[in-house]
Parts: C-alpha cells; structure tokens; sequence
C-alpha cells in the first residue's frame, strides 16, 4: 500500500521514481555506476525505514540487508562521493519520498515545480 509522508500518500517502493536529475547529480559526483549503487542503497534504505517503522542503524541496515560491515562501509564510501557530509542515507531518503508525488496527483509541470538537488 501506499506509504504516508508528512500526512500524504506516496506510492509504495516499487513504483518510486527517481528524478532523471537526481540521478545526473549523483553521476556527476560519484560516476554513473556509482550512482546507481547509490540509487539501490536509497531504495534498500527506504525499506528497511518501512519494515522497522523507524530511523535504522547502521547495524540495523546491515542486519536487515544481510550484509556485512565491510560491505556496509563500501556502500557508504560511494554514498558519501555524493553526500559527503551524511553518515546515514536517513536525510536523502526524506527528501526523495516528499519528492514523490501522491498516488492520485497529476504529474508536475517543470516549469512550475524546480528540481532541486538534496544538499
């Protein structure tokens, strides 16, 4: 089902859409196959949120997604190339569900609705 954010729907995880901005901002920063192990780390972040109904741990991370603390701080080194200044993907996650529109909203105009990056 839908996931409430802020007192709104948004669509479940299946269906989240990354801005094809966001996705050039992490590009630019960290590289295009980063960007996409990046991407996977926000959704794979969003769904443990989902589960635990709470911030997680990076411990929780790591025990939800059954990997290990090497690979923990792998992911993280590539998350940080583009965030540098966050030690959780807990903030970026925020911002990329207050950027998904309700279930039952228009699409946005461009013109009317700026891409801004999380920064």
């Amino acid at each position: 089902g839908d996931v409430m954010v802020n007192k709104r729907s948004v669509p479940p995880l299946n269906t989240f859409v990354f801005p094809p901005e966001l996705i050039a901002f992490m590009a630019t920063r960290a590289g295009v196959r980063r960007a996409f192990k990046v991407g996977a780390l926000l959704v794979e972040w969003g769904m443990c949120v989902d589960k635990l109904g709470r911030e997680p741990s990076a411990e929780d991370f790591q025990a939800w997604a059954k990997e290990s603390r090497a690979t923990w701080y792998r992911r993280m080194s590539d998350f940080r190339r583009v965030w540098p200044e966050d030690s959780t993907p807990h903030r970026v996650w925020l911002w990329l569900q207050e950027q998904q529109a309700p279930a039952d909203a228009p699409a946005p105009d461009p013109a009317v609705t700026p891409w801004r990056p999380p920064l």
